[in-house]
C-alpha cells in the first residue's frame, strides 16, 4: 500500500512490484485538498492494483453506526480474570488431572543426565545449579 495522492516515482518503485502497472490517483482527486486526504494505491498479491479512498468519522459516529447495526456491546471491554482463565492454557494444567503424573529422573533416580554414558561419570553441575541439585537430592523430593 502506498498512501498519499502524489507519491514520487521512487516511492512507487519501492512500494509496487511493477510500478508501471499500478494506477495513479486521478488528478481531480489529487488536486482537491479535501478529497485527496486518505487516498492511496494498493497492490495485493493475486489482485490487480487499485486506488482506494478511506474516510474519517469521529468515534461517536462509529459507535452510533455499530449500535444501529445491532452489534452486541458491553460495559466491560476488558475480560475478567475468570474469562482469561477459561481460555488461556497453562503448563501442566489438566495434563494429569488425577495427580498421577510420571516422575522425573530427578525425583526417581536422584539426578539428571543421559543413561547412555555420554555424561559419565555424572552430570557436571557448577555453582548454584550444583547446590540446588544437592539440596534436591538430600531432601528426597
Amino acid at each position: 500500500m502506498l498512501l498519499g495522492a502524489n507519491p514520487s516515482k521512487q516511492q512507487r518503485g519501492h512500494a509496487f512490484a511493477n510500478p508501471e502497472k499500478a494506477p495513479e490517483v486521478p488528478e481531480y482527486i489529487a488536486e482537491d485538498e479535501k478529497a485527496s486526504r486518505g487516498v492511496g494505491v494498493a497492490e495485493f498479491e493475486g489482485q490487480a492494483p487499485v486506488v482506494f479512498k478511506s474516510y474519517f468519522a469521529p468515534d461517536a459516529d462509529f459507535d452510533r453506526h455499530l449500535r444501529d447495526l445491532g452489534v452486541r456491546c458491553t460495559t466491560r471491554p476488558e475480560p475478567t480474570a475468570a474469562q482469561v482463565e477459561r481460555v488461556v492454557p497453562r503448563l501442566g494444567e489438566d495434563e494429569f488431572a488425577d495427580g498421577d503424573r510420571p516422575r522425573s529422573r530427578l525425583e526417581s533416580e536422584g539426578g539428571w543426565g543421559e543413561r547412555d554414558g555420554r555424561d559419565a561419570p555424572g552430570p557436571v553441575l557448577k555453582g548454584a545449579a550444583a547446590a540446588a541439585h544437592a539440596l534436591k537430592v538430600q531432601s528426597g523430593r
